[in-house]
């Protein structure tokens, strides 16, 4: 396209030689880095190099399952309060999306911040969804208009990343004024020290990179899975009584904990099966080849944008046997060992996979067995 070269891989063998092979030969930039950038800045997720290296020690301690049992205690209170307001009013229906990106942002907020945003949720779902209507508008364009421009889009996004770096800078300068540590990411992030390194933590403006950087991606892995899993337990009714059976059987009635997670395997092929299906990452960020290079025997010329495309690869019948169908099982333990590498991959690959995948994991394990009990009765 014009001076622009772009390659896209539909195979699993060629997205791991990518993301995990030749990683070190393909550099994180292109059009998605430069339109997130004006609102994550030089979060994990935008930033590369020894800079994005430093930065993954500094953050990677927040995620340690050391802090699991006590994030996992806040995600079942904030979906079982959840169920218990529908159980009260009683509403002839619920619309899932609204009521799981509410929940994800409440959870979010509790976990990230150590902070009750409930009064916020709005204004906080508002700025959160005007910024992933604008990126998606962006992303097909080959530049940004500038932000003078008095544009309904641009004003929308405008305010939005006002509102967001408030929020998070009110909440970072209180947390400096009291020195307290609650021990949630915001502490982590405000006392981490690169000890590998020069010795030295993160200015505050890096934390607030950071903390939007995980909030955003965090808030939107899990509100965009959700609601495509309750779609397919209403469709597949044999699975849901499958799944309620395994909450019955491991729960009791009980509540999740981060603990009981492992036994609650169904439950765990059920998010995993949906995320094959709907992968919020259909396609991943691109890779800029650093040099010249071979792909499957193609030519790669320098500067050449490769996007690994998860969807197209989660519905290839060469990878998953009849890809269409809703088959939880596809991820028993026997299965997923004879899966080729980067069959499944919603969440990237390599070392630039997701920070907070086995975060957003709990998250799902832990309110949809909490949402599915109480509201079924179990």
């Amino acid at each position: 396209m014009g001076p622009l070269r772009f390659c896209w891989l539909f195979s699993p063998d060629l997205a791991r030689e990518v993301l995990i092979t030749q990683a070190k030969r393909f550099s994180r930039s292109g059009r998605q880095v430069e339109v997130l950038r004006e609102w994550d800045g030089d979060g994990l997720v935008t930033s590369d190099g020894e800079f994005w290296i430093r930065q993954r020690r500094l953050v990677q301690p927040a995620f340690h399952v050391s802090r699991f049992a006590a994030y996992a205690q806040q995600m079942v209170q904030a979906a079982s309060n959840l169920v218990d307001g529908w159980l009260r009013e009683k509403p002839d229906c619920v619309e899932m999306n609204s009521a799981m990106t509410g929940l994800t942002l409440e959870i979010m907020a509790e976990t990230f911040f150590g902070a009750d945003l409930s009064s916020e949720t709005q204004d906080l779902g508002q700025a959160v969804s005007d910024l992933g209507d604008y990126a998606l508008r962006e992303l097909g364009k080959p530049f940004s208009l500038p932000n003078w421009l008095p544009l309904p889009s641009i004003r929308r996004k405008l305010r939005a990343i006002r509102y967001l770096n408030g929020t998070i800078d009110r909440l970072i300068q209180e947390r400096r004024a009291s020195g307290e540590d609650r021990g949630d990411l915001l502490s982590r992030l405000l006392q981490a020290t690169d000890d590998e390194g020069d010795g030295k933590g993160m200015t505050d403006e890096q934390v607030r990179h950071e903390a939007m950087t995980l909030f955003l991606a965090g808030h939107d892995t899990t509100a965009g899975v959700l609601p495509w899993v309750w779609y397919l337990l209403a469709k597949h009714p044999e699975v849901e009584a499958k799944l309620l059976a395994e909450v019955e059987g491991v729960l009791g009635g009980r509540a999740p904990t981060a603990e009981n997670m492992s036994k609650l395997e169904y439950t765990q092929m059920v998010i995993k099966e949906t995320m094959r299906l709907y992968p919020q990452a259909y396609v991943l960020f691109a890779r800029v080849a650093s040099e010249e290079l071979e792909l499957g025997g193609y030519r790669i010329p320098r500067g050449t944008q490769v996007f690994p495309v998860p969807y197209i690869i989660h519905h290839d019948e060469r990878w998953h046997a009849e890809p269409e169908r809703f088959e939880p099982e596809r991820f028993e333990k026997a299965r997923v060992e004879q899966l080729a590498s980067c069959a499944w991959m919603p969440i990237g690959a390599g070392s630039r996979a997701c920070i907070g995948a086995a975060f957003a994991t709990l998250e799902m394990v832990m309110t949809v067995p909490t949402i599915a009990q109480k509201e079924r009765g179990c």
